[in-house]
């Protein structure tokens, strides 16, 4: 049976759940990541509905990238989330984030493939 991603996120928390029993660990203690794909206009408006899956279903030709992590922001700040990061960026996004920004992004994950090989933005001096 195929699970939407609400069904897979509940799925998921009772996994989580079943397994914080069986171990005896407290779940605050546990950090679980998880990704938008796109961003809908207000996400704290709609974190109980399906994300749209990318920016030309959200009826936008550009998406703000400060305005974007300002709304993650807001996630935070209303207590939903216990930290906010970002996933594939570059340095030049991390720069338009960063200006204005209230927290700094407590995660920056990054693709790493070696077969491309590293790029004059990510390449590290010996």
């Amino acid at each position: 049976m195929p699970l939407g991603l609400v069904g897979a996120a509940r799925r998921v928390g009772d996994l989580v759940d079943a397994e914080v029993i069986a171990w005896g660990v407290r779940r605050a203690g546990l950090y679980i990541m998880t990704k938008f794909d796109g961003l809908p206009a207000r996400l704290s408006e709609s974190a109980t509905r399906r994300p749209c899956r990318s920016v030309p279903h959200m009826s936008m030709h550009h998406l703000d990238l400060k305005q974007a992590w300002h709304e993650i922001e807001a996630v935070q700040a209303e207590g939903l989330t216990k930290a906010i990061g970002v996933s594939n960026f570059q340095p030049m996004h991390l720069d338009v984030i960063l200006h204005g920004a209230r927290v700094i992004p407590a995660v920056s994950q990054v693709c790493t493939l070696v077969a491309y090989g590293p790029t004059s933005s990510h390449r590290v001096s010996s």
